[in-house]
């Protein structure tokens, strides 16, 4: 068990042992297969994402600020580790903020993005003031700045609410990194079985690239959750 009330670097090596411990060959291969370039910045252990959130989970229940202070950043799982345990912090918004602006320059891929992104739970009881947060990356050149800011987006904002906002937001973003063009396709697709008729007069009038148009069509094709007959009708809008 790892609650700590106080975390010390004996403490930090007895989780770097237990990390290793956890490790499986197979998964870290097949983890380094679909993270392109993952060990560029960070090298793989090899450790389950359930098994990394149990071990958040647990931290979380000591003092996860002391944690975070000792946290280092040289394997993948240390790094995912930290995102859990910051995504499960409560108190004041400005704080948690501070934290979570300070774990961004961290994301250097998809996965680490994604799942710090839908772990946040600071953002369902403060979701105008995070709203108003991701302003300042939503205007970075930064690819995964962008990306962590679309997939909040797509993950906290497609309601009746914000939808309007949302589409604006992704109609304005020009970009050409593949994992920004990406999050958008995927965030438009979410959109479209969310918000329908809304996101239907999105995809009628848009600026996006022929890429990223083509691509959020594909996505929503590929939905369960989207008819036959809608399927046909998104298939006959395919930008040539």
């Amino acid at each position: 068990m790892f609650i700590r009330e106080q975390w010390c670097e004996a403490d930090y090596e007895s989780l770097r042992c237990r990390l290793f411990s956890l490790a499986d060959e197979k998964y870290r291969d097949f983890h380094k297969s679909i993270v392109p370039k993952v060990e560029e910045t960070n090298l793989v252990i090899g450790v389950r994402l359930p098994l990394l959130r149990q071990i958040a989970k647990e931290i979380g229940k000591g003092s996860a600020r002391s944690f975070l202070s000792s946290a280092k950043n040289d394997y993948y799982e240390e790094v995912m580790l930290k995102a859990l345990v910051i995504g499960g912090l409560k108190g004041d918004f400005r704080e948690i903020a501070q934290y979570i602006a300070d774990f961004v320059p961290l994301i250097t891929n998809w996965a680490i993005c994604d799942c710090f992104v839908s772990s946040l739970t600071i953002v369902k009881k403060q979701r105008r003031e995070f709203y108003a947060f991701l302003g300042e990356y939503l205007h970075s050149d930064n690819e995964f700045f962008l990306r962590f800011a679309i997939v909040a987006l797509m993950n906290y904002y497609l309601e009746p609410q914000y939808i309007d906002e949302v589409l604006a937001v992704f109609n304005s973003i020009h970009h050409e990194g593949y994992y920004v063009k990406m999050a958008l396709a995927w965030g438009i697709s979410v959109a479209y079985v969310k918000e329908k008729e809304k996101t239907m007069l999105f995809l009628r009038d848009n600026s996006l690239d022929d890429w990223t148009y083509n691509k959020a069509l594909q996505k929503i094709i590929e939905s369960k959750r989207v008819s036959a007959a809608e399927k046909e009708e998104i298939r006959s809008m395919k930008r040539k």
